[in-house]
């Protein structure tokens, strides 16, 4: 197991690099840097402007530019931020621990949610109660993040003033009250797992399907089981095999779904810092996220491998 976690961690080093090399020429290709937006200003001359760029670094070659980035990245040094002037570090460190908290909450509500779903509906299959899971599950799929989440707003917020529409705490309130903040963090939080209780609960139901149609399942049935021990010890590992797969690889979702849904609920986390800064085009705000954000997928895919062995214990790692 530790061989191959070592393996797999250094194979992630060039994909991580190939990954902040694409993203770094994408955002280089798009029209305009964050000193074009100074040209809007009257007192602006081009003197300064081509100053501004030369201080920056912008007016060097691409990959200079780059290998600068990626020099200092190593050092631990993120840059400053063009926008802000502060460092970056300081900036995700406030930011982070916001949107990782909104991502655990949707988790939560998204496992705890989807795997019973999927569990129910594949042992009442053609039942009242699948027919209203599928149902939901294509509400969940095809409902546009912004819309529902607008929705929630209008309804929740604007008609029965029953939960707070934006912000992680009311104005004046105590940071340690956790009422509070549960109170703001439950809109974004249902939007924001609706997706993957409609995914993962389909994934469960066709998955835990396959896995009752094995020949250990109808021998454990004709020893005489009780049909919860049959699902639940039995069947339910090997079902989650699959559905784990899906989970590892939309966790990172989370990170990158919070873009909208932060903006939409004015919560204070890396997703809105991340709308922030394309609009101003701070490319060192930039290229710091999305390197978090492909950190995250390579962790969440080795986290994935290794829940494997304890699913299924045939599975070995040499």
């Amino acid at each position: 197991m530790r061989t191959y976690v070592i393996r797999r961690t250094l194979q992630a080093i060039p994909l991580l690099l190939g990954i902040t090399v694409i993203s770094f020429l994408i955002m280089k290709l798009t029209p305009g840097d964050p000193v074009s937006l100074m040209s809007m200003s009257p007192h602006i001359t081009p003197a300064d402007l081509a100053r501004m760029r030369h201080n920056f670094g912008f007016d060097q070659p691409v990959y200079i530019q780059y290998f600068k980035w990626l020099s200092a990245l190593i050092r631990g040094d993120w840059g400053i931020s063009l926008e802000r002037g502060r460092p970056v570090i300081d900036i995700i460190a406030n930011r982070l621990p916001n949107t990782l908290q909104l991502m655990a909450v949707s988790f939560v509500i998204s496992v705890a949610l989807a795997i019973p779903i999927g569990i129910l509906s594949a042992t009442k299959r053609y039942s009242w109660f699948d027919y209203s899971a599928t149902t939901l599950s294509f509400f969940g799929v095809s409902m546009p993040v912004f819309w529902f989440g607008l929705i929630l707003i209008v309804v929740f917020s604007v008609k029965l003033h029953l939960l707070p529409s934006a912000g992680m705490m009311s104005v004046g309130a105590d940071s340690t009250d956790i009422f509070d903040r549960l109170r703001h963090i439950i809109l974004p939080a249902v939007v924001l797992s609706l997706s993957g209780i409609a995914g993962w609960s389909r994934y469960m139901r066709s998955s835990m399907l396959e896995v009752v149609r094995q020949d250990y399942i109808r021998t454990a049935r004709a020893k005489g089981l009780a049909e919860k021990v049959v699902i639940y010890k039995h069947a339910l590992k090997n079902a989650m095999i699959p559905v784990i797969t899906v989970m590892a690889l939309e966790i990172p979702g989370f990170f990158t779904g919070a873009v909208i849904t932060e903006t939409i609920f004015a919560w204070p986390g890396m997703g809105r810092l991340y709308y922030d800064s394309v609009m101003s085009r701070d490319y060192t705000m930039l290229m710091a996220i999305l390197t978090i954000g492909a950190g995250l997928v390579v962790i969440f895919n080795l986290i994935a491998d290794i829940a494997y062995a304890f699913f299924d214990p045939r599975i070995k790692y040499d």
